[in-house]
């Protein structure tokens, strides 16, 4: 590979503000050889020309646009970026959310070769900022413990967790091996459109290695994006993930937690709240774990986090 590390920038109808921020943290990464993708989904207008302005005021040449005529959805204009990478590792990130430091970049990519992971991920800060900063006691995945076992992992224990408890990863936390994630988002495309970060659990079926770095490595702007809003009853995320884990079982017809994921999915997506917790009372072991989680949340708070960082490029003058 030509560089340690690609970062790639999704791009849909990005506002001008953020997009430029989130540049902005990914610019001052240090300490690692790395370039610049932006992957643009059909957007009027991406800011093509002031991006390479500002590379031009970075001196940075390291970079590549790929841009879609219309809109392809989140997978595809991730694998098609993803197919030009020619980093080790791979960090997509989207406008609005940043890297946590300027060294998070390099500190990930040693982690993941020190330990030969597949993917990593680490702490989240959930933010908004609006009218004023406000950061949530939001933890994902709630019960991470299985990814921070670095010497007897376990990669059924972690299936078990993403896919039968649905205890998902945010993908705006994660870092790939590049070789690996290109042969597995390969054979999802047309599957999954919009949910690029449900592949951690065709990861951890094959027994590829996820573990995390227990520091904070991204600023999540919470509540935005195509994630948002109310996660009961058909809509694009969830008809993606019915269709994940029907193309899995045809895989792996013999795993039991994808037909537990595949049934509670198709009553969230026939909006059948009744049929889908009378579902999940006959599962005992997740009755088990949902108190367990409820008890981590409760006693979650995120802090001793530094802003510095983040006041640096949300500086009004910074684009």
């Amino acid at each position: 590979m030509k560089f340690d590390a690609s970062v790639i920038i999704l791009t849909y109808f990005p506002e001008k503000e953020k997009l430029f921020s989130t540049l902005k943290s990914v610019l001052m990464q240090k300490n690692i050889s790395y370039e610049i993708l932006v992957a643009d989904d059909g957007s009027d207008n991406f800011y093509r020309e002031e991006i390479e302005e500002m590379m031009n005021e970075y001196n940075f040449n390291n970079f590549k646009f790929v841009a879609h005529k219309e809109n392809k959805g989140t997978v595809i204009n991730f694998y098609d970026a993803l197919k030009e990478a020619e980093g080790e590792i791979v960090k997509p990130i989207s406008p609005g959310d940043y890297f946590y430091s300027e060294d998070t970049l390099y500190k990930v990519y040693e982690f993941m070769k020190e330990h030969n992971a597949d993917a990593t991920f680490g702490n989240i800060v959930y933010y908004s900022n609006d009218e004023k900063f406000k950061v949530f006691d939001i933890k994902t995945p709630i019960c991470d413990d299985i990814y921070l076992n670095y010497k007897n992992y376990n990669s059924q224990k972690i299936a078990k967790s993403l896919i039968k408890y649905s205890d998902f990863i945010c993908g705006a936390s994660l870092f790939y091996k590049t070789s690996v994630l290109t042969e597995f988002l390969s054979q999802v495309i047309g599957t999954l459109i919009y949910a690029e970060d449900a592949i951690t659990q065709f990861f951890a079926i094959e027994g590829k290695k996820i573990l995390k770095f227990d520091e904070f490595v991204v600023f999540y702007e919470y509540a935005s994006g195509i994630s948002a809003g109310n996660n009961f009853g058909s809509n694009r995320i969830m008809d993606d993930f019915i269709r994940f884990y029907k193309l899995l079982s045809q895989k792996y017809p013999k795993n039991a937690y994808l037909e537990t994921a595949k049934r509670k999915f198709d009553l969230i997506v026939k909006n059948d709240r009744i049929g889908y917790y009378l579902y999940r009372l006959t599962l005992i072991d997740n009755i088990f774990r949902s108190i367990k989680q409820k008890i981590v949340l409760k006693s979650y708070k995120c802090e001793n986090f530094n802003l510095n960082f983040f006041e640096k490029i949300t500086e009004r003058n910074s684009a």
